[in-house]
């Protein structure tokens, strides 16, 4: 018997795979044609190790494969993981948009895991209900533009979202997950209620968001939004997004980031160049909140993520500023030193006020065995921004903070940030060392 009720997201069924609905001026929206105008080269194509689409199907698992006959995946590679069969409309529409030869932005990507939802649940990967641990992961990206339940057994759910936990963090891949269509849904309990994935909704509004229900109760969801009317489409565009920023990290810095760096780094960047000005209204309701109840960190921005990203790496000191731009990977405790966990950065006189957006991620490491998880309390890590007097390494007045007790993401975003000198500062509650990224 097979415990999972799984559906696609899409209120449509498309019947003919020949003529797709898609919308070609997406690219436009997340900032991927700018992209292409700013840096001239060097920008990832296609992801060299390969992409996961995992599909609901119908009730028996059948019809959930992408049509490979339609010149979107000319050139490309299907590798079916599921031993159940037949095309889906809706999978060749959000294979189009994550890895197409047309639409996507990772058009040149030739090797694709095809998976059944209740396949990939079970023996085909996550290997839910057994004493096994998930099946090795060695695609980048997996997009999940499905959703299921399981009639509120909480342990259940809970061991589900564990086990996706588990392989991104010893995999290293990022895996983007669609909220429920409509804004009066609640959140999926599968996938989308876990801590490691990235959450996606819908620049309308129009999806499920709100604060989770299990296994750590109330963290914001979903993470950010993408711009089409049914979060099935807008999932793949951020899964897209995805593997182009997390290509570029693997072509340029691969010597500088461990394995569960990946998926955190990426997601990282994406939240912090998330945008705020395509969206109705963005704000934060406190500083307890990393992101805004309904659109999260914002809408996708693959171009100001990309500009982060080619900032590079800075490191924390009490003696030297940091870019304006850039990212790090590294390790906080209560014992860590300010100099070690403080990044200090100029807005240069006789520039205009500039808007300012920092994103803080980190994992919950998960030990597997025999079937379950040995569940460790989730470090607390917050972010604070600082005024800091021209020309000093002393820290002023706080501007703003983002110090959530039970999210693993912090976010801090400032509309206008006037010329001067700043400080982004993270801390730990913890007394053991945490991973973390910020952007």
């Amino acid at each position: 018997m097979n415990p999972f009720r799984t559906r696609f997201l899409s209120f449509l069924v498309f019947a003919a795979f020949s003529a797709l609905s898609l919308r070609a001026d997406w690219k436009d929206d997340v900032g991927y044609t700018r992209l292409q105008q700013t840096f001239t080269g060097g920008v990832p194509t296609s992801v060299a190790d390969g992409i996961t689409q995992a599909e609901a199907g119908d009730a028996n698992g059948n019809f959930y494969q992408p049509d490979f006959t339609h010149p979107e995946f000319s050139g490309k590679t299907l590798t079916v993981k599921s031993p159940t069969t037949g095309l889906s409309g809706h999978a060749t529409t959000v294979g189009a948009y994550f890895y197409g030869g047309y639409t996507s932005l990772i058009a040149g990507t030739t090797a694709i895991d095809s998976y059944s939802a209740n396949g990939w649940l079970n023996a085909d990967f996550l290997n839910y209900g057994t004493a096994s641990a998930p099946l090795p992961e060695t695609r980048r990206v997996q997009n999940h533009s499905w959703i299921g339940s399981l009639s509120g057994n909480n342990p259940s759910i809970s061991n589900v979202n564990q086990r996706l936990d588990f392989a991104i963090n010893r995999d290293g891949f990022t895996s983007v997950v669609g909220m429920n269509n409509g804004a009066s849904t609640i959140l999926p309990d599968l996938l989308g209620q876990g801590y490691h994935s990235l959450s996606v909704g819908l620049v309308n509004g129009n999806h499920s968001a709100g604060l989770t229900a299990y296994d750590g109760a109330g963290r914001m969801k979903p993470d950010l939004v993408a711009f089409e009317g049914v979060t099935s489409f807008s999932t793949p565009q951020v899964a897209s997004a995805a593997g182009l920023i997390s290509e570029k990290l693997r072509n340029t810095y691969s010597a500088s980031l461990l394995t569960a760096d990946y998926p955190r780094l990426t997601k990282a960047l994406l939240l912090a160049g998330a945008a705020k000005e395509p969206l109705s209204s963005w704000s934060r309701e406190d500083t307890a909140k990393p992101y805004d109840a309904v659109y999260g960190a914002g809408a996708l921005n693959v171009l100001l993520s990309y500009r982060i990203l080619m900032g590079g790496k800075q490191s924390a000191s009490e003696t030297t500023t940091v870019a304006d731009t850039g990212w790090n990977v590294t390790t906080v405790s209560n014992s860590t030193t300010s100099a070690s966990r403080t990044y200090y950065f100029d807005v240069p006189a006789g520039t205009a006020s500039t808007r300012f957006s920092a994103a803080l991620t980190w994992h919950r490491p998960l030990t597997f065995f025999s079937g379950s998880f040995y569940v460790p309390t989730l470090a607390n890590l917050d972010l604070k921004l600082y005024e800091v007097s021209s020309g000093t390494f002393t820290l002023g007045t706080q501007l703003d903070a983002s110090l959530s007790t039970v999210d693993n993401v912090e976010h801090i975003y400032q509309a206008t940030l006037a010329p001067g000198r700043y400080a982004l500062q993270v801390t730990s509650a913890a007394g053991s060392s945490t991973n973390y990224a910020l952007a």
